[in-house]
């Protein structure tokens, strides 16, 4: 019987393990020192609508979440100090296209690169503002862009000058305080990074501060945004002015109250101001389920003008991760107004007002 030569450990082979052995802890530390990872949200529904003698069915994305794919790193560079980065892109979940206007995929949603410290955040880029970050805490529906009845915060019907309400700047730096304080406050600066003889043409400048525990929540924000035109530059751009008190209290741990008075007008002396005033409830009835109603008014001054929107909401969950859930979104205009919301398609020469009924899934990743 032929045996086989023993296998004899080379010095060249010794360095090879070693070098192995190297490469794989500086592999493990690093994973230690920085994360990332990839998260997003996949939300379809059904949904009817209907004002006067105009309906519309539909499938669409988005009902209780936008649909997104994103990306976050942190790492952990010592003393207390992190770097992070958050890139979120909208997906059409319906179409599988992106958010873009030519339909590609864009990370409009967020786009961030930041420090955080004990003393706090700071980040720059494209981020949610400061008064959005405000306002949605005291919303059970957290600004849904189809069902949330504060929608109507972006509504700038009878107010000539003033800028629908930016939930997101690009060019901004924006610092927050350290998210395990009670007390927060958040400011930020958008810059327009525009070239025309408009003094800060297009900078958007706002701020929230407010108190937070596991019951009770109080916050007041604001948000101004200079405006003009490259073509008509003015000396003294108009500024569009928007301020909220937002706020809610917890009865019981399954039992949330919520409200916000918002105002939006602008220093032109031709601007009328409009007032919005919303209320809601939510209620964890069981572990997987949760009903909610919000309602919101919204009111021009020196006008007839108006709307009134209401939403009631379901949602059961299937898991921790997936969830289905149903809407019934009412919107009702006053002094001839035909505002629109929720895909709710409005007829100006009937009522003017509308109702629009969905069923929907949602999964997260």
């Amino acid at each position: 019987m032929r045996t086989s030569p023993p296998i004899r450990t080379s010095s060249t082979y010794r360095k090879y393990r070693l070098f192995l052995a190297m490469l794989l802890f500086s592999f493990s530390a690093m994973a230690q020192n920085s994360q990332t990872r990839i998260y997003g949200i996949m939300d379809m529904y059904v949904g009817y609508g209907k004002s006067g003698s105009k309906s519309i069915t539909k499938l669409n994305e988005g009902g209780n979440a936008g649909s997104r794919i994103g990306f976050q790193g942190v790492e952990d560079l010592g003393g207390g100090l992190k770097a992070r980065f958050d890139l979120e892109a909208g997906i059409g979940a319906d179409t599988g296209s992106g958010e873009a206007p030519d339909g590609s995929l864009a990370f409009l949603r967020q786009s961030s690169i930041g420090l955080t410290s004990r003393w706090g955040l700071v980040d720059f880029g494209r981020m949610y503002t400061p008064m959005f970050i405000g306002i949605v805490q005291a919303d059970p529906y957290v600004l849904n862009a189809t069902f949330s009845p504060l929608n109507l915060r972006s509504i700038v019907d009878s107010q000539q000058g003033v800028r629908a309400f930016a939930s997101r700047g690009s060019n901004m730096i924006r610092y927050m305080t350290p998210p395990e304080q009670n007390f927060f406050a958040i400011l930020a600066y958008s810059f327009g990074e525009q070239g025309s003889s408009s003094q800060r043409l297009n900078d958007l400048y706002g701020g929230s501060l407010g108190w937070k525990d596991r019951s009770f929540y109080l916050a007041y924000s604001f948000q101004n945004v200079r405006t003009a035109s490259t073509d008509q530059p003015l000396a003294t751009p108009i500024t569009s002015r928007y301020q909220a008190l937002s706020a809610y209290y917890r009865i019981r741990p399954e039992l949330m109250l919520s409200a916000n008075i918002a105002q939006s007008g602008s220093n032109h002396s031709a601007t009328r101001e409009s007032t919005l005033r919303s209320g809601g409830i939510s209620w964890q009835a069981s572990v997987q389920s949760r009903l909610m109603a919000v309602v919101a008014h919204r009111r021009v001054e020196a006008s007839a003008r108006g709307q009134t929107v209401w939403t009631l909401g379901y949602d059961y969950a299937l898991s921790k991760r997936t969830e289905l859930y149903g809407r019934l979104l009412g919107v009702n205009n006053r002094g001839g107004a035909a505002v629109a919301l929720g895909g709710v398609p409005i007829e100006a020469a009937g009522s003017s007002s509308g109702r629009f009924i969905a069923a929907g899934i949602r999964h997260s990743f």
